[in-house]
């Protein structure tokens, strides 16, 4: 299981070498793979512009400590031919996410009062 806290966001890679076909053969998709949340309420998923969908972001929607998981679903279109979908698809591992973490204290404030008798 994965775990991020609500500032954070994770990077999700699908190998091209692991596309297969039944025989254990390299094999294509068409188009690009696609990315979704299966609960956008504790975290979204944002494709990386480029990567024909091999890499996408979970992104903390910013709900704290729910400790509810969501995952990320990957599919694409496996069949090769026009008109027609057959999609292969895969589920991420479950992700948490969690309350930033307070940062370590770097400053603070002080003032003066006023003069009084000792």
């Amino acid at each position: 299981m994965a775990t991020m806290d609500t500032s954070q966001k994770i990077l999700f890679t699908i190998d091209p070498n692991s596309i297969k076909d039944i025989s254990g053969k390299l094999a294509s998709v068409q188009g690009d793979f696609l990315w979704d949340s299966d609960d956008v309420t504790q975290g979204t998923a944002e494709v990386v512009p480029g990567t024909k969908g091999l890499q996408c972001y979970a992104v903390s929607a910013g709900v704290t400590d729910t400790k509810v998981p969501f995952t990320l679903n990957a599919r694409a279109d496996a069949d090769l031919k026009d008109g027609s979908e057959v999609f292969i698809s895969q589920r991420s591992e479950p992700i948490t996410v969690t309350q930033e973490p307070a940062g370590a204290a770097v400053t603070f404030a002080m003032s003066a009062g006023l003069p009084e008798p000792k």
